[in-house]
């Protein structure tokens, strides 16, 4: 069998949507999935979206077990929200968790 050359790097990437959570902090505004209403799912609970996996809360948690899996890169993406929509860019450390 193949194996993997010693300058291979594992890792993992993740999904605002998915993954983020901390819906409610940080001074983050309102995003297309906060106010969306699914046409035949009009009380359905999304909560859960909001929430997802609380990646905001729980990120050196998270990275903690990435280094155990053997990690040593990590791509993520964050919501658009979190980066203010102003004429004048300035993005707080405390927005972008």
């Amino acid at each position: 069998m193949a194996s993997f050359p010693s300058t291979f790097l594992w890792g993992s990437s993740t999904n605002a949507q998915q993954f983020e959570g901390g819906r409610n902090e940080g001074g983050v505004g309102t995003s297309i999935a906060d106010v969306r209403v699914i046409p035949g799912y009009e009380d359905a609970d999304f909560s859960g979206f909001k929430i997802a996996a609380d990646h905001y809360h729980h990120l050196e948690e998270d990275l903690d077990l990435y280094a155990e899996m053997g990690f040593t890169t990590y791509r993520f993406s964050i919501a658009w929200t979190r980066i203010p929509a102003t004429s004048r860019p300035s993005l707080s450390t405390s927005r972008v968790a």
